[in-house]
């Protein structure tokens, strides 16, 4: 079999059909049919991608609900420091003389995490050569 975790998919939907006909009185409206085909069929296509990039499809699901890091939440606060710092310097400051302002402002950032933060956020310094 060509993707092995389609048929998983196709009885899981089979399960869900069943158990929510199971019900006394119930009738399986047209739409609900589609959003659990929908589901299913998202599933599965997740679960092919997962396979061609050789990941797990549970690590995918557990990186997308992820909550943002720590240093991220902390590099996007210095990327709006180092844009203020290099706006006000009519965007003359590149990534050394950032870290040197910051550094007599007793902010302990490194050089290359500076640079970094400032190329992620499309900030370079202005030159004017004669």
């Amino acid at each position: 079999m060509k993707y092995p975790h389609k048929s998983d998919a196709l009885l899981s939907l089979k399960r869900k059909m069943t158990s929510l006909r199971s019900g006394n009185d119930f009738r399986l409206t047209k739409e609900a049919i589609l959003r659990i085909h929908k589901d299913i069929h998202r599933r599965v296509y997740i679960e092919i991608d997962c396979l061609h990039v050789n990941v797990s499809a549970s690590g995918y699901c557990a990186w997308l609900h992820r909550s943002v890091s720590k240093r991220a939440q902390i590099d996007k606060i210095l990327g709006e420091r180092f844009t203020l710092l290099h706006k006000r310097s009519e965007i003359r400051y590149g990534s050394p003389k950032i870290h040197k302002a910051l550094k007599q402002e007793s902010v302990s950032v490194g050089k290359k995490r500076v640079g970094r933060v400032m190329k992620e956020a499309v900030l370079k310094a202005r030159v004017d050569r004669v």
